[in-house]
């Protein structure tokens, strides 16, 4: 593969995380309340 090709496909890579994103990732860690998803812990 060449490194433009490379390149186009990184520029191309989702930067941004939606809502069915976070959903999943609170169904994975067990969360259930949004703010705990937040919750800074020392």
């Amino acid at each position: 593969m060449s490194e433009n090709r490379i390149s186009e496909i990184r520029g191309n890579q989702r930067t941004t995380i939606n809502r069915e994103h976070i959903a999943k990732i609170m169904k994975a860690l067990d969360i259930i309340d949004m703010n705990e998803l937040f919750e800074v812990r020392d």
